[in-house]
């Protein structure tokens, strides 16, 4: 029995958000990953390759929640 269209559109806007928070999330980690090696690259000690993660994970929250 095929999807109509009404069922196709109301299925397609159900995965949007899930679409979006996998690719947010897939993006934020990235992001985060990103930042830690650097500053561990640089050759910082580990309180401030946390300090530095934490940072970037706050950061990143405040600015997609802006």
């Amino acid at each position: 029995m095929p999807m109509s269209e009404a069922n196709e559109r109301a299925l397609e806007k159900k995965l949007n958000w899930l679409r979006a928070a996998v690719l947010g999330a897939n993006d934020g980690i990235v992001s985060v990953a990103g930042m830690v090696m650097g500053v561990a690259g640089a050759g910082a000690d580990r309180p401030t390759v946390l300090l530095a993660g934490i940072a970037a994970l706050v950061a990143g929250s405040i600015s997609m929640g802006g």
